[in-house]
């Protein structure tokens, strides 16, 4: 096969400016992928950064819960020592309105059989 130095040229243009254009294509390729994966890269961040803050606000969360479980318990404590001082003191006071209440009876006894004697007192002087 003999081409003409025309011929040659000719072709050796028209393979250049298919190069050209493929090497045009290729680039726009390239600036486009590469611009995809900088927002696939930046969504990524986002996600991660999304995924720190769900997770930092869980453990706030537990936090929370666990110091409002502790408070919970500590106030359930407080409440049953009250309960049983409450009823240690009603006991108490129990014993002592009792105790009056025995004393007072004694007493009333004790007038009921003075009342009883000093009539008799009265009588005894006068047949003296």
């Amino acid at each position: 096969i003999h081409a003409s130095a025309d011929q040659c040229d000719l072709l050796c243009r028209k393979f250049r400016e298919r190069l050209g254009r493929s090497a045009t294509k290729l680039s726009e390729g390239y600036y486009e992928l590469t611009k995809s994966r900088d927002k696939s890269q930046l969504q990524m961040k986002d996600l991660l950064e999304a995924a720190h803050q769900r997770s930092d606000h869980r453990k706030q969360l537990e936090d929370t819960i666990a110091e409002t479980e502790e408070e919970s318990r500590s106030l359930m404590e407080e409440l049953e020592v009250r309960k049983r001082k409450e009823r240690e003191e009603a006991e108490q006071r129990r014993k002592v309105l009792s105790t009056v209440t025995d004393e007072v009876d004694a007493l009333v006894q004790q007038e009921l059989a003075l009342r009883r004697v000093l009539p008799n007192l009265g009588n005894q002087d006068k047949e003296l």
